[in-house]
């Protein structure tokens, strides 16, 4: 019993903290947050059940299913916040130097400084 309330309130006090302002700017951490507390919930929300029910299942099932659903969250945030690549590396080129122009132009970038 007093491990069930241990790790409980050991998720939401994670919660709390990666909810507070010196971690907001962090995207990956507020999907990492709302998984702790799912697990802070669902641990008293199962310790209650078991007590007052033994022997059923519906809380492993719910379990799995949150799992399902924020490990998918999870992953659609990684994906959605990995760097983007440039326009010149997606069209195959690299940052290589631009030549010189061998017009009889004067490029913007050949111009003396003043």
């Amino acid at each position: 019993m007093l491990e069930t309330f241990f790790s409980a309130g050991v998720c939401l006090l994670i919660v709390l903290v990666l909810f507070s302002t010196s971690f907001r700017q962090i995207g990956m951490l507020r999907p990492i947050a709302l998984f702790f507390l799912f697990e802070g919930i669902w641990i008293m929300i199962d310790y209650i059940v078991t007590q007052t029910s033994p022997g059923t299942e519906a809380t492993q099932k719910i379990h799995c299913v949150g799992i399902i659903v924020f490990g998918g969250y999870m992953l659609l945030c990684l994906l959605y916040s990995r760097p983007k690549k440039e326009k010149n590396e997606r069209n195959g080129q690299s940052d290589r130097k631009k030549r010189p122009s061998r017009s009889k132009h004067i490029n913007i970038e050949d111009r003396p400084q003043q």
